[in-house]
């Protein structure tokens, strides 16, 4: 029997294995990042998750 795995499902059969990611942050940028969350409606994993995906603006 396969072991549940906490976490995110993949999203389909073919989805590659997932990398276990640890991001520590000091506490000032942790309640930033919540604040960005909450106004977008998600948890501060999934706007990390979303912040790794997103293409860079170029300044």
């Amino acid at each position: 029997m396969k072991r549940s795995r906490p976490g995110r499902p993949p999203l389909d059969d073919t989805d590659r294995e997932s990398v276990m990611v640890n991001v520590r942050l000091p506490l000032r940028q942790y309640d930033a990042v919540w604040q960005r969350a909450q106004r977008e409606r998600v948890t501060v994993p999934e706007w990390i998750r979303r912040s790794f995906t997103r293409p860079k603006k170029d300044t």
